[in-house]
Parts: structure tokens; C-alpha cells; sequence
């Protein structure tokens, strides 16, 4: 395979996460397999991206932390190794970000998985746990007109939560 479709092929891979679904529904999935590219090479570029989501996460405002946890979630499904990086660092930094990203990254995470390691779990619930127990807050990025319509309410975000930790446990 010549670079310039083997760099296509990798184009319409990480526009679509190396995803088959999100390809298939999107409209890519008919042209990315032509390329007939080898699950090797696939799993490269899925941890060439986990790397470089890796990269980001740290100074990320929360409204791009949330479409990173989603990227990863994506990528790591493609793997099916059940990686659970993403947890371990929304656990060990639950705390400064806001309610709203932190129920969301639990609900995009719960959206993702069918299967729970028992510490990963335990993370989600201890998160969920806090967004339960403590007095919202909500960061100022979500003020924004693209998040308008959301209910940022006490009441709709404690539900939510307690939503994800019904159906988690």
C-alpha cells in the first residue's frame, strides 16, 4: 500500500475514533475498507491517539475533557482491553473539576462499557457517591449558548447521577 492511502486510510480512522459503528453510521466505513488495513497497524494508531488524548487531558477546560474522555472511551473499546486509564484519572481528579463534568464523564464511560473491573467500579461510585452528597458546581464554560437547554438544575444533575449508580451497580 502506498502512503498517500495508507495516510487516508488513517485520516478516516481517527475522524471516526476506530470505530466501525461511528464509521458505518457517518458514511466512511465503505471507503476505509477498501484500504484493507491490518488490525496491527489499527491498534497503533489507536494507541498513537490514547497518547496523544494522554497529552491533552491535563489542560483541557472541562467542555474539551469531556469530548476527550468520549475519543478515548472510543479507542479503547477498539482494543477490547479493557483499559481503564480514563477512570484512574477522572478518580484522581474528580475534585477539580466541576459536578456537570464529572457526571458526564461517568455517563459517557457508562456508555461505553458493559463490563466493570471492580476498582474501576468503585472509582465511578465514589465519584457518583460525591456529586450526590455535595453542593453542586458548575463551571463557567457551560454558560455558553451551545450548552444552553441542558438543566443544570440540583435536581436534574442529582438524578442523573443517581441514574448512573443504578445502572453500574
Amino acid at each position: 500500500m502506498n502512503i498517500k492511502k495508507l495516510e487516508k486510510a488513517k485520516e478516516i480512522f481517527t475522524l471516526y475514533y476506530g470505530d466501525e459503528y461511528v464509521m458505518q453510521r457517518n458514511g466512511g466505513y465503505s471507503e476505509y475498507i477498501k484500504f484493507r488495513i491490518p488490525k496491527e497497524i489499527e491498534q497503533t494508531w489507536r494507541e498513537e491517539q490514547k497518547t496523544r488524548i494522554k497529552s491533552e487531558l491535563s489542560c483541557a477546560i472541562p467542555s474539551k475533557f469531556l469530548s476527550l474522555v468520549n475519543e478515548y472511551e472510543l479507542y479503547v473499546k477498539g482494543l477490547g482491553n479493557g483499559d481503564d486509564f480514563i477512570i484512574g484519572y477522572l478518580y484522581d481528579n474528580y475534585l477539580r473539576f466541576d459536578s456537570f463534568t464529572n457526571l458526564n464523564s461517568c455517563e459517557i464511560i457508562k456508555g461505553h462499557r458493559r463490563v466493570w473491573e471492580d476498582s474501576s467500579q468503585k472509582k465511578i461510585v465514589a465519584i457518583l457517591n460525591h456529586i450526590l452528597s455535595s453542593n453542586l458546581v458548575i463551571h463557567e464554560c457551560y454558560k455558553a449558548p451551545l450548552f444552553h437547554g441542558f438543566d443544570f438544575s440540583e435536581t436534574a444533575l442529582k438524578e442523573r447521577a443517581q441514574k448512573v449508580l443504578n445502572e453500574i451497580m
